[in-house]
């Protein structure tokens, strides 16, 4: 069975829409040996292409040799291997068109149709009405329309690179820098963000640093303030013609260096800032104050600041200097300058830069004062390096006591925000084990997982297996599959499960976009399955799946060759294997208490007899066996779990928390060395069970539900 995009239509699969990545590339669906294929009709393709490992899906004619061996692609750079010519039959509206097709390593769109194929049958491209005609000597014309919302496997949209436009990127840098002839340039290291970095270490260690003055603003109180920002301040000081090439960089494009002064040279604030001082500051002292590419010009009356700004704007136009009118304030009765709010009277830090100061509980008495601040230098300090409670009591005893002195620092050391995002957790995670109650029959509830990608795809182009598992039988059905899209998992989940068995009473799988999205759920909710999802980074949840991830990917690695390449023709039978032995948890094979009855082996030298009751009586006695084996396995299941949870839950603390409570959340992916370990403050505002909470990130507002092992509870600092 095929989920077609027709009866889904509007329905997202979880994929990236190859439109929202190139919009004018013209998709459509074609049919290939009964597979439906999304091809793309290139017409700066002179031949049709298709990909190895497209045709190795389906059955074809012999692949033909042929004298190219490469082809080069449209950018006029781009190589790929030719493997032969094949001829196929295309179906394109259920009319068949037959062309020899290029066969090639890899494309960003599986099957494209070229020139050729256009020519041969005459299509007529008609843009505004998203659609095509095709003409057939023998079936006559059709209208093939464009495919506008559909969606590409994961790996395109990850292998999907944007060519540096040279011309483009040379015309944006031309007033900022150009070519450079020097050898000694540092590399560029291109960060994902709008800037570049450029290492500068050597041009450093041969500079002198210089400082600079800048204006106090605190001993000019005004009425009327006007904040002035130029406009890429840095970039509008020129370099002298000889202090170029000590600015040089390079790039795949080739040598640059800097026409104007670049941020981050070691005396490139002082530079700009000695600039602004000599063009403006200079006997205006009075009513201008400058900081870099910032400048203030504040008054005691109307007509005098308007005197005054006139005055300064007029001396940055005849220096040529630009403003930023979006980031400009006239006349203003206060302005927010270098942190803090300027007023008439009063000169003041910004509210929220206070704020983390202003939640510190103020010592009561003088001995917690005292005490408050030894803590402060005997932990806070880089000297004391933010230790723990042992490390900072030997510092702290035999020069100072106090009442219940342990507890105090043990409070202080909890409570400390570095300390709690920071801090590596000696202990065991939170939590005590939840197990889930196994079912009352087989084919309940299911567990569903992709596994892979592997580093070498297969000679079926297969990258992935999909695998799903029943909780109580544990009995597995596996796949191996070119992509981990949406389309796959639904394809799966209808063709190979519920075609055979029904549909389960549960589903359970990862919040991962190829199980998470509107496709699968549009099929579950149809069929009227309640979709689960564990929590993320927290696989425990579908543990079941997991476990045979592990177990089956050791044995496909001890029968595959040495180049990893036909490992998929082995996992029909580590499943069947897996099957058919006996389950340690359960001490039945899954096969037979999926199916009630053994498993007649292969290696079977005499077949078993069967003896079969009456017919009359044959159901009640099926219905007498499968009771007894899911009896025997719920039996044993709960006994393991209960020993499972008893060895987890020795020496773990168990935590529940409250909404409205505060916490941080542990960072499991994408951290570097020196990154906190965990975020926050974060808020609980939602609960799931005993052991679920929904989490609001107070910095960036977002949610996400989570496990209790993955936070931390904030402590209140007390009164010392």
């Amino acid at each position: 069975m095929f989920v077609s995009p027709k009866r889904l239509k509007g329905v997202r699969d979880g994929r990236p829409s190859i439109h929202a990545i190139n919009p004018s590339l013209i998709i459509i669906l074609v049919t290939i040996n009964g597979s439906i294929v999304h091809s793309m009709l290139d017409t700066g393709a002179t031949h049709t292409l298709i990909t190895r490992s497209l045709l190795n899906i389906f059955s074809h004619s012999p692949i033909q040799k042929t004298s190219i061996t490469t082809a080069v692609l449209g950018d006029a750079n781009t190589t790929i291997s030719v493997h032969g010519i094949v001829r196929l039959c295309i179906c394109v509206n259920h009319i068949p068109t037959y062309v020899s097709v290029v066969v090639v390593d890899s494309l960003s769109v599986d099957l494209i149709l070229g020139m050729d194929w256009c020519r041969q049958y005459n299509v007529v491209l008609r843009i505004p009405q998203q659609e095509f005609l095709l003409h057939h000597p023998q079936y006559g014309q059709t209208t093939v329309q464009f495919q506008d919302n559909i969606s590409i496997p994961v790996r395109l949209a990850q292998s999907i690179q944007l060519a540096p436009y040279h011309e483009h990127i040379v015309c944006l840098l031309t007033p900022i820098s150009s070519a450079s002839q020097v050898s000694y340039t540092p590399d560029t290291i291109l960060c994902k963000k709008k800037n570049i970095f450029i290492p500068d270490a050597i041009l450093r260690v041969n500079t002198f640093h210089t400082s600079i003055l800048i204006s106090n603003l605190a001993k000019t109180p005004s009425n009327y303030f006007t904040k002035i920002d130029l406009k890429s301040g840095y970039f509008q000081i020129p370099i002298a013609e000889d202090d170029k090439e000590k600015t040089a960089f390079v790039t795949p494009d080739g040598h640059y260096e800097f026409n104007v002064l670049p941020q981050g040279l070691m005396n490139a604030p002082a530079s700009f800032q000695r600039v602004m001082n000599n063009l403006l500051a200079t006997g205006r002292w009075d009513y201008a104050a400058i900081y870099l590419d910032d400048i203030v010009v504040f008054s005691h009356s109307l007509e005098e600041h308007q005197r005054h700004v006139d005055e300064v704007l007029s001396i940055l136009s005849n220096a040529h200097f630009k403003v930023s009118p979006s980031k400009c304030q006239i006349a203003a009765p206060q302005i927010e300058f270098l942190g803090h709010i300027v007023t008439a009277t009063t000169v003041q830090p910004k509210p929220e830069k206070l704020q983390a100061i202003l939640d510190i509980q103020p010592p009561r008495t003088l001995s917690q004062a005292n005490r408050f601040l030894v803590l402060q230098i005997y932990h806070d300090h880089p000297l004391s390096g933010h230790f723990g409670v042992h490390r900072t009591l030997s510092r702290i005893r035999g020069k100072v006591w106090w009442p219940h002195m342990r507890a105090s620092v043990a409070n202080y050391i909890a409570s400390c925000n570095q300390c709690a995002q920071h801090n590596i957790l000696r202990t065991k995670p939170l939590g005590h084990l939840k197990s889930i109650e196994p079912p009352s029959a087989v084919f309940q509830v299911l567990h569903m997982d992709f596994w892979g990608p592997v580093r070498t795809p297969s000679a079926r182009g297969n990258k992935y297996v999909i695998i799903l598992t029943d909780n109580l039988s544990k009995y597995v059905t596996a796949e191996a599959l070119p992509d981990c899209t949406a389309r796959s998992a639904a394809q799966f989940l209808i063709d190979r499960f519920i075609l055979f068995h029904g549909a389960p009473e549960r589903l359970i799988t990862d919040q991962g976009t190829h199980f998470n999205n509107n496709l699968l759920r549009t099929i579950t909710n149809s069929m009227n399955i309640p979709h689960s999802f564990s929590t993320s980074y927290h696989p425990q949840t579908n543990g079941q799946v997991e476990r045979f991830n592990a177990t089956f990917a050791v044995q496909l690695a001890k029968y595959c060759d040495s180049e990893k390449t036909d490992w998929d023709l082995y996992l029909p039978s580590i499943v069947y294997a897996y099957n058919t032995s006996i389950h340690s948890t359960t001490k039945l094979t899954p096969y037979e208490l999926a199916f009630a009855r053994r498993p007649k082996s292969p290696f079977d030298s005499v077949s078993p007899k069967i003896n079969l009751p009456p017919p009359q009586s044959f159901y009640p006695y099926l219905q007498r066996v499968r009771h007894l084996l899911t009896t025997k396995a719920r039996t044993n299941i709960l006994y393991h779990q209960c020993r499972w949870k008893k060895r987890y839950n020795q020496n773990r603390r168990d935590v529940s928390y409250r909404i409205g409570d505060l916490v941080y959340l542990q960072i499991s992916a994408g951290r570097s060395k020196l990154d906190v370990r965990r975020i926050g403050p974060c808020t609980i505002i939602d609960t799931s069970g005993q052991q679920n909470y929904l989490v609001k990130n107070n910095l960036t507002g977002q949610t996400d539900w989570c496990h209790v092992n993955q936070l931390y509870p904030l402590i209140t600092r007390h009164l010392y």
